[in-house]
């Protein structure tokens, strides 16, 4: 039985990693563009947090909202202690794919046991699923509208705002009685570069060495120091397994110019080439990608389940560039072909369907009242961004641990789970488990 609130403090989680929790939230700072310094808006901060030591095992800070891919990139930075800088996370800036035993990594990392979420939609979709299920991960969601079951991570976001960011030139200090007239865009001087490296020092040299209420007067180094001899804390699977299950990925097909992907990027290779002459224009396959990097992308063969690696037919182009960079150009090229007159005659366009519609919503004749219900429907319905690609069909293993739902890591070969090394406790059978009371 795991407790996850103050209730029952002696069966919280006592074990580095065993419980880890995740969570976004937005930083009481207004950040400047680094070419032009003027304000771009406040940044996300993306965490992960172990319970028992309170030590932050995986964090990012970007401009753009989180989605999946920032899941992913905390995943890989707390499995393999090492971050890329190029996703917008502070650490080493090294591929995690390309690790050596040299690599500088962070103290707080290794095999994740348990991660709690909230039942966002970067957290619940399929890439993020397969990614724990892949690397031995049980993954827990908390009930709706229920932050304090994961309060542990929504302190931390807090005691970051009010002792740290609150500090910094352009705070907005999270509400306008606090800000009390301070001119936040005015006197914002930080990039998001500057962000990263000043709050990454502050993790690892204020943050961790500061004593913490939750672990009597202790620091979280300090307990996770005391906690880590004698356990086994390293990731079962090596960085680049743990690199490849991080990527997101997608359903394609394969065509007689290859793969196309992220709107105008087409990947192509003898290898691909192959598979569609074996398995016909039918053949549709599974692509992983690097959103760092659309210079190449893996391919999984259906038979073998092996990756191919494919590159881009253009490199000059899609050699180390972002998916944010490359969406960026894409919308740029998009205005720049749409010149002024066209954009006027749209507009006027735009105009008289509206009025058009809405006469007919007047008119008498059911017709065309039917006819301007449509035309609006449709309207609504083009504005709605369409859902990623399905997920290959798999079983959903999904169990209940009272009002959380969970989804348990797979059995891994010449790895028994709950053997005393890695749990501390013995196994227990599946009869005793089910008949347990678990406490939300």
């Amino acid at each position: 039985m795991l407790s996850l609130s103050k209730a029952n403090p002696s069966e919280a989680p006592v074990r580095p990693l065993q419980m880890v929790q995740s969570d976004h939230g937005v930083l009481d700072v207004v950040l400047v563009d680094e070419v032009t310094g003027k304000p771009v808006g406040r940044p996300n901060l993306s965490v992960m947090i172990c319970v028992a030591t309170r030590m932050v095992v995986a964090w990012e800070v970007s401009l753009a909202s989180p989605n999946e891919q920032t899941v992913l990139a905390l995943l890989r930075q707390a499995m393999t202690g090492a971050s890329d800088t190029r996703s917008g996370a502070g650490g080493s800036g090294v591929d995690p794919g390309h690790l050596s035993i040299d690599t500088p990594r962070r103290l707080a990392h290794g095999q994740i046991e348990m991660v709690l979420f909230d039942r966002a939609k970067e957290f619940d979709s399929a890439a993020v699923q397969a990614a724990c299920t892949e690397l031995d991960i049980v993954t827990m969601f908390c009930p709706a509208y229920r932050p304090d079951n994961k309060g542990h991570i929504e302190r931390f976001i807090g005691t970051v705002n009010r002792s740290f960011i609150s500090s910094l030139p352009g705070t907005t200090y999270g509400s306008p009685k606090e800000r009390r007239g301070y001119d936040a865009e005015g006197n914002a001087t930080l990039t998001i570069s500057a962000l990263r490296e000043i709050l990454g020092r502050w993790i690892d040299t204020v943050y961790a060495l500061a004593p913490h209420h939750g672990l009597g007067g202790a620091t979280p180094e300090r307990v996770w120091r005391q906690c880590a001899p004698g356990r086994q804390l390293d990731s079962l699977h090596s960085d680049e397994a743990v690199a490849r299950a991080c990527r997101p990925w997608a359903r394609r097909h394969v065509g007689k110019s290859g793969i196309k992907l992220f709107g105008n990027q087409r990947y192509a290779s003898a290898e691909l080439e192959g598979l569609r002459l074996r398995y016909g224009r039918h053949c549709e396959v599974t692509v992983r990608f690097d959103p760092m990097d659309l210079g190449h992308i893996w391919i999984t063969h259906p038979d073998t389940r092996f990756e191919l690696l494919v590159p881009n037919v253009d490199p000059g182009y899609a050699y180390g560039l972002t998916l944010r960079e490359h969406d960026l150009l894409r919308k740029h090229q998009r205005a720049k072909n749409f010149n002024e007159t066209e954009r006027v005659r749209l507009a006027a366009s735009r105009t008289a369907l509206r009025r058009e519609i809405e006469a007919a919503q007047a008119d008498g004749t059911i017709r065309r009242r039917k006819a301007a219900a449509i035309a609006k429907d449709a309207g609504k319905r083009a504005r709605v961004r369409q859902p990623q690609e399905a997920a290959p069909p798999h079983a959903d293993n999904s169990q209940t641990l009272g009002v959380f739902r969970m989804r348990p890591r797979k059995a891994l070969p010449g790895f028994a789970l709950g053997r005393m090394s890695r749990l501390g406790v013995p196994p227990v059978e599946s009869s005793e488990a089910d008949g347990a009371d678990h406490e939300s």
